[in-house]
């Protein structure tokens, strides 16, 4: 009787020490768990226009800063950017150079809610010729031969740059003269490479490092409509958002943002 006792002793003791061992394991699994570095935060993936693209870099470091959250971001003209996302690329915020075409997304069902404006951008006449005046802002292009201007199909600055143009009756003089490029940024390798005598573009493009040689002139805002830029929060494909894309969509809209944007050049309010 004695040793059936003990033995249920023993019994009760081991049953007791393999809980409490189970109880310290669970234990240091949930303070090792806690203590760990925390799982890097999710990049966004950002469709950004191409005269948005300097003032991108600076947005995408104070973000990132303030958040962990890497940014990767892929630039080109607007029109091009939406056809991407409307056949599926997986971006997860539209910075356009306009408000029609994240319009236009929005209304396909690819956003979460519909565009808002980010900043205004205006145009220049621009050259790397110091010998070409430009005293007369768009008048000045009659100087030139070769007249740089983005695809008005696909980039919301040639657009607005073609309105330029034809309000200022100059369109049918200068025909055959413009060098039509991709996008802007293909128009300012145009000029800056000398290519062209001149063209016209987006005043961001003074403000980037490295384009103190440029000669430029404001175009009068009234021969053009305002350029509105419009950003999109992109629904995934399943339908559902991701949250550090709507962290990065609402800083878009800060005044740490605003302050870079209005370095380079854009109005906001």
């Amino acid at each position: 009787m004695n040793e059936y006792i003990y033995f249920c002793r023993q019994m009760v003791q081991m049953v007791m020490i393999n809980s409490f061992s189970r109880l310290f394991l669970l234990f240091l699994f949930i303070v090792q768990t806690a203590c760990s570095s925390p799982e890097k935060p999710s990049e966004v993936n950002v469709a950004v226009a191409a005269n948005m693209q300097a003032a991108m870099m600076e947005i995408k470091t104070a973000f990132t800063g303030e958040t962990g959250i890497e940014v990767r971001f892929s630039g080109g003209p607007s029109g091009i950017l939406a056809t991407q996302i409307l056949n599926g690329a997986p971006f997860d915020v539209f910075v356009s150079a306009d408000l029609r075409f994240p319009r236009f997304v929005y209304d396909s069902g690819r956003a979460i809610r519909e565009p808002e404006v980010y900043a205004k951008g205006s145009l220049i006449v621009c050259t790397i010729h110091k010998e070409l005046a430009l005293d007369s802002g768009v008048f000045s292009l009659l100087r030139m031969e070769k007249i740089a201007l983005a695809n008005p199909r696909s980039a919301p600055y040639g657009k607005a740059a073609m309105e330029a143009l034809r309000k200022a009756h100059l369109y049918e003089q200068l025909s055959d003269n413009l060098v039509l490029g991709e996008g802007i940024g293909q128009v300012n390798q145009y000029i800056l490479m000398g290519a062209v005598d001149g063209g016209i573009t987006a005043r961001s493009v003074v403000a980037v490092k490295g384009m103190e040689n440029l000669k430029w002139k404001a175009l009068d805002p009234d021969l053009y409509s305002p350029v509105q830029q419009a950003a999109l929060l992109l629904k995934q494909n399943d339908g559902t958002h991701n949250e550090p894309a709507s962290r990065f969509y609402a800083f878009l809209f800060s005044a740490k943002a605003k302050n870079i944007l209005r370095n380079y050049g854009y109005m906001v309010n």
